[in-house]
């Protein structure tokens, strides 16, 4: 019932007919320090370049606390970080393709700039139907957050995000 309420009329075959590969491709949030720091939006924008990732203290108490999270799939040499509007200069390269972004716990916008020439550098992962079965049942699960959107978007600009209860 739920699919067929926020997905539409034959939203559950199109999964399965007309799967979205390209997000095996795509960067994705990681690590993210979960109950403590939710995440309103992850969505990547392939055409402009951004990643846009909105965070919020799901623990009002650890409000302000430092976290931080990963973005995979990022070709680290041409990053740009912005927090809230402006330059965000606290992030790292943790690894071949990888960066980790220090922040607070707290409602932030992020967005993750990779430019246009750069999209074509983003590190090669195998996609799932390329693995054997073998391989598929011993691939690690975690909490990887898909770079499509966990929230609700509201206003015209790709970067606005705000939470249900705040509308």
């Amino acid at each position: 019932m739920m699919m067929a309420e926020a997905g539409g009329r034959g939203a559950w075959a199109r999964l399965f007919s007309e799967p979205n590969m390209a997000k095996f491709h795509e960067p994705t949030l990681e690590g993210v320090d979960f109950p403590t720091l939710g995440v309103a939006r992850a969505w990547n924008d392939p055409a402009a370049g951004v990643l846009t990732v909105g965070t919020y203290a799901a623990d009002s108490a650890r409000r302000g606390h430092a976290t931080s999270f990963r973005l995979t799939r990022i070709p680290t040499d041409l990053v740009q970080v912005r927090c809230d509007d402006a330059e965000h200069h606290r992030w790292r390269v943790s690894g071949a393709g990888e960066i980790t972004v220090d922040t607070d716990i707290g409602l932030h916008r992020f967005a993750i700039v990779v430019p246009p020439w750069g999209r074509d550098r983003l590190p090669e992962v195998q996609t799932p139907e390329s693995r054997s079965a073998t391989e598929l049942s011993t691939v690690p699960t975690g909490p990887a957050v898909p770079t499509e959107s966990v929230g609700r978007t509201l206003g015209s600009s790709p970067l606005a995000m705000t939470c249900a209860c705040c509308g």
